[in-house]
């Protein structure tokens, strides 16, 4: 049962990190194309991506403050929560793969 639980954690996380680097890819098409707004099914897809990925980037952004160098600003919260899941997965598997 615990392993079940482990391979489901896993896979929820793998799932999560997935929307994570899709909700980069469309932050870094906003930046690059400024022009470009999304429509129709994908305007649905990015609302769904930043609502699944907002609340736990924003918590981060408020306790861990961005990373200056010059006039560029790095989100640190958003790779702490990165390392986060990685970490987290990786205990997951240990714990569906315990003998």
């Amino acid at each position: 049962m615990v392993q079940l639980l482990g391979l489901v954690i896993y896979y929820v996380i793998n799932v999560y990190v997935f929307i994570l680097i899709l909700r980069v890819v469309l932050d870094w098409v906003q930046i690059l194309a400024r022009d470009w707004r999304p429509r129709g099914i994908i305007l649905v897809l990015a609302n769904l991506i930043y609502a699944l990925t907002d609340p736990p980037v924003r918590f981060l952004g408020r306790l861990i403050p961005p990373l200056r160098i010059g006039g560029l600003a790095l989100d640190m919260g958003f790779m702490v929560l990165f390392i986060l899941l990685f970490v987290v997965q990786r205990v997951a598997v240990n714990i569906a793969f315990m003998v």
